[in-house]
């Protein structure tokens, strides 16, 4: 992921990208305190706007030289009110690359590590925040496996569930009771489904291109990685129920990013509040 990091070319790349997030963060705050899980280079994010409105922001990231230039980048007043905490694995596992490449784990260790890592997270920021958002990190968090491992169709999808159960756990666990969690990730780029973006039209609008791409690539049963609606029943699995309720989807945007179209989705949940109920 630090490599990917080094890669990326800079603000102008992810213009509409940061817009339609921070809008997204911002319709849903409800009061302070705002993580951002996968921040690296925080180009994706309008982080001024923010930290005015959701005040201290705590920023996570494997990389944490990618974090200190991001906040290094920020107005004093902005920098001062977000905190960096790096070498975080957000999905829990890199340690386990081997051993997964050899043995598949089962459920119930699977949510023993999601447990287990979730808790070590929320420890080390030490406090909890009213909106948490995964920044595109999922895709991020599965290269190092595909790097490394070679596995059949079958064993990809229960290996990515495995590190979306940590992922969620981990944005579960920094949630405050009644707080909002935007997963949002790449699920198809122009170079994994080329055929589906070249339905895309120069002199359409974002919103029809971008349903025009879910849809071309659902009919074609993907290639969506992750899927969308398989993160969704993610979250309703028992393991998660007094984690997550009011699961939903976000309708898809393109991003356009150095030269490559991705397909994006935001799964939107909430914390459970006992005092709601």
């Amino acid at each position: 992921m630090a490599a990917l990091n080094r890669l990326r070319i800079g603000e102008t790349a992810y213009s509409a990208h940061r817009e339609r997030l921070t809008r997204l963060v911002r319709a849903l705050a409800r009061t302070e305190g705002l993580c951002v899980l996968g921040a690296g280079n925080c180009y994706d994010l309008d982080l001024p706007v923010l930290v005015r409105e959701l005040g201290p922001t705590a920023l996570v990231d494997i990389d944490g030289q990618a974090l200190q230039g991001a906040i290094g980048r920020l107005p004093p007043e902005t920098a001062r009110q977000t905190s960096a905490h790096g070498g975080i694995d957000l999905g829990g596992a890199l340690d386990r690359l081997e051993d997964w490449g050899d043995r598949l784990p089962p459920a119930a260790e699977v949510e023993a590590l999601a447990e287990k890592t979730a808790a070590a997270v929320a420890g080390s920021l030490g406090r909890t925040f009213d909106v948490v958002l995964s920044a595109c990190v999922l895709t991020q968090i599965y290269v190092p496996f595909q790097e490394n491992l070679v596995l059949r169709p079958e064993e990809w999808q229960r290996l990515f569930e495995a590190l979306g159960t940590v992922h969620l756990a981990i944005m579960a666990a920094l949630l405050r009771p009644g707080g909002t969690g935007v997963l949002a990730t790449d699920v198809a780029s122009s170079r994994s489904a080329p055929a589906a973006f070249a339905a895309v039209a120069t002199d359409g609008l974002p919103e029809e291109n971008a349903r025009r791409v879910a849809e071309h690539l659902a009919s074609q049963a993907g290639p969506f990685s992750p899927d969308p609606q398989a993160l969704l029943a993610l979250g309703k699995r028992p393991f998660f129920a007094d984690r997550v309720e009011r699961g939903r989807l976000t309708e898809p945007w393109l991003w356009d990013a150095e030269g490559t179209q991705a397909l994006v989705y935001a799964l939107i949940f909430n914390r459970p509040d006992p005092e709601e109920t």
